[in-house]
């Protein structure tokens, strides 16, 4: 810390050698100290650092690019995302804050291939976006089954959009197991499109298994629709 504040550039080199050598608690100092010593010079040095670095160098080092800004840091941030590191969802997050062409295309490719936080974190961003191919990316993994269908789905409530209203509602009324009740769940919670969503519900509860009946009795009682007064039950064609 006392080589951090002397002011003097000339030390950075001195400061990336120490951070390797330095305790977990004196690393962020140590790494905070290079980008004010070294400015958009020390941005190099830092991507050094995140290379195969530990969890916590890493999250310094994305701390210290967002703190210089710039286009050298936005750059630096841009390829620690693209990387393979497990940990890179932090760089992941920082690009979030920042706009750019460059930016935008980083996270749709992390959208389309990152690790699944890294990639939960860049559709998230590009649906509030409202970017057209992410958007028809979480369309198509909401249609196809499994664990990235559900997140998905949740993921299409930022999007606002109505071709991800319409694949929410297409899903509540023809989908399956997980997927449907996860699109119910978001149309509930946005107050959309209740008729459609309290006869899914209501078939759900009688003809469903114990685990569907039982999250469908609960949801229910969330709206206010006339499929709970209706004698009878309208139930939704099958495709």
């Amino acid at each position: 810390e006392a080589l951090g504040r002397s002011g003097d550039a000339k030390l950075v080199p001195k400061l990336v050698r120490l951070v390797g050598q330095a305790p977990d608690t004196a690393r962020w100092s140590l790494v905070a100290s290079i980008a004010t010593l070294g400015g958009n010079d020390a941005v190099p040095h830092l991507l050094q650092l995140a290379r195969g670095a530990d969890t916590s160098t890493a999250s310094a080092v994305v701390r210290a690019l967002v703190s210089l800004g710039g286009d050298d840091a936005r750059d630096a941030l841009i390829e620690l995302a693209l990387s393979e590191r497990t940990d890179s969802s932090g760089a992941v997050w920082a690009l979030t804050q920042v706009r750019g062409e460059d930016v935008t295309a980083a996270l749709l490719e992390i959208a389309k291939h990152g690790s699944i936080s890294a990639k939960s974190t860049a559709m998230s961003q590009l649906l509030q976006m409202k970017h057209p191919e992410a958007i028809a990316l979480a369309i198509r993994e909401a249609s196809v089954a499994g664990r990235n269908s559900t997140q998905a789905i949740m993921l299409l409530a930022n999007a606002d959009t109505p071709e991800a209203e319409a694949a929410l509602i297409e899903l509540a009324a023809r989908g399956r197991g997980e997927a449907q009740m996860a699109a119910i769940d978001v149309l509930v919670g946005q107050g959309r499109q209740s008729e459609l969503v309290g006869d899914q519900l209501a078939n759900l509860l009688l003809d469903g298994g114990p685990y569907d009946a039982s999250r469908a009795a609960w949801t229910l009682a969330r709206l206010d629709t006339p499929a709970l007064s209706t004698p009878g039950v309208h139930h939704v064609p099958s495709a």
